[in-house]
């Protein structure tokens, strides 16, 4: 199989020469490894050059591996992998959305990872200053302006980080992904030569791993993205994101003590509702797996390989099953969950774990 397909409008396959146009959208001109997008001034280019260090520290021909052997593991071919290099890795100066740090994003249309120096920077000290709050508390003879000398972010701690960060989004890149394109050669060729770079506007539809988007037209005319099942996907992709950093420390003989791997997780859980669509997910294996007699590692295979192989999520029988095995309408929920919505997340996982007999409400 491969693990990027793109179709017409109709249902039919494209052929392969609009394939090969749409693959080299964004292929042209100058694309050296780690390139920098957006502007670098006075503030921004310390944090870019030691990202771009810890990133030079990254073993990708051994994260390549790691992610290859997963996906044969789940009975997948690897030979058509979709796993970016470092000419495919941008890193980016620009916020898409001013409300949420970013860390990383994958851009599916244009097939690269971009990484954010600064969101990463940001994202650790908020995890650092929380960490000496604590210590505050605990002591509180210690004043606040000698607790803000300590926020320093040691190179172990960044190099883990942008380690996971990459990771993450290399796991979305491996992610079966179904494009369905509005384009004619004509207007893909014109929309090239126009605007140089892939975007909502020639697409129906996109299937990522579990996410699909599909989009409407906003007040303005404009391509507007709706995600079904992103909450899920965001979820599981965390979870296969924490096992091969586990895998690549391991292997790479890191002396990393787990207990920094540990606490990069809490802090995840902390700093994005993707913690809580990772917890969603446990919730969602553990109750499949009771209701089912399958064991709880049964579950998490058929899960992560049906994201890496792009099954029809939508199948009648797959909605009906996740009812019987949870409650009815709970499929329905877990379509519309958004990563945003944590009050409604957290609802579903409530509701979930209030089948377990030995359930225990939270005071």
């Amino acid at each position: 199989m491969t693990f990027r397909e793109y179709y017409t409008s109709t249902g039919e396959p494209e052929n392969d020469r609009m394939v090969n146009m749409l693959e080299n959208v964004c292929k042209a001109g100058k694309k050296e490894p780690l390139r920098i997008e957006g502007e670098v001034n006075e503030v921004n280019q310390k944090e870019i050059e030691r990202v771009k260090n810890a990133m030079d520290s990254i073993d990708f021909e051994m994260l390549r591996e790691l992610l290859d052997d997963m996906a044969r593991r789940s009975g997948l071919s690897g030979e058509a992998l979709n796993f970016l290099g470092k000419d495919r890795i941008i890193l980016s100066t620009e916020q898409l959305n001013e409300n949420v740090i970013r860390k990383g994003q994958y851009g599916l249309f244009e097939n690269v990872i971009r990484i954010f120096p600064q969101g990463i920077v940001l994202a650790l000290r908020d995890n650092i200053a929380s960490e000496l709050v604590k210590k505050m508390e605990n002591s509180p003879n210690k004043t606040a302006s000698m607790s803000l000398k300590e926020i320093n972010i040691t190179e172990e701690r960044l190099k883990l980080k942008v380690l996971k960060s990459v990771i993450h989004e290399q796991v979305h890149a491996l992610s079966f992904t179904k494009i369905v394109t509005k384009y004619t050669e004509g207007s893909l060729r014109r929309f090239i030569r126009i605007r140089g770079k892939n975007n909502f506007e020639g697409f129906y539809s996109v299937l990522s791993g579990y996410n699909k988007i599909f989009f409407d037209e906003d007040l303005e005319g404009m391509p507007s993205p709706n995600k079904d099942f992103i909450a899920f996907d965001e979820g599981v992709t965390e979870k296969i994101a924490f096992e091969i950093l586990n895998k690549y420390l391991s292997v790479e003989g890191s002396d990393m003590p787990a207990a920094q791997v540990n606490e990069l997780e809490e802090n995840t859980k902390k700093e994005t509702t993707y913690g809580l669509c990772l917890d969603l997910v446990d919730d969602v294996i553990r109750r499949v797996a009771k209701q089912s007699g399958f064991s709880e590692d049964s579950v998490w295979q058929a899960i992560k390989r049906s994201k890496l192989e792009g099954v029809n999520f939508e199948d009648t029988e797959i909605g009906a099953f996740f009812d019987e095995s949870t409650y009815k309408g709970f499929f329905e929920k877990l379509r519309k969950l958004q990563t945003s919505d944590s009050k409604d997340i957290e609802h579903v996982q409530t509701c979930l774990r209030e089948l377990d007999d030995d359930y225990v409400p939270k005071k």
